[in-house]
């Protein structure tokens, strides 16, 4: 916990974080450590960048959310500030 603090985390990061880690892939199968430490080094690694692994660039990524996030949220009236970003990408 320590660690994640000193990476500058906030407390909701963090749970999440657990959180993830914590899924079972089978019903009798919880994480190891050795894969919560990468998917901890992954998320870190994504929020530095600033985009998930799933493109290959920053701008790849603009031009998705872009195309396809903000035209969504303008479809349904949703507000186009602040947006925020999770899935399995991320850890992926």
């Amino acid at each position: 916990m320590r660690r994640l603090r000193r990476a500058g985390l906030s407390t909701d990061e963090i749970s999440g974080i657990i959180h993830q880690a914590c899924r079972r892939r089978t019903p009798t199968m919880p994480i190891s450590i050795s894969e919560f430490e990468i998917r901890m080094e992954r998320y870190l690694l994504v929020k530095r960048r600033r985009w998930p692994f799933t493109f290959e660039t920053k701008e790849e990524f603009d031009s998705y959310v872009s195309t396809y996030i903000e035209t969504t949220l303008d479809k349904f009236g949703l507000p186009n500030k602040n947006k925020y970003y999770g899935g399995s990408s991320i850890t992926f």
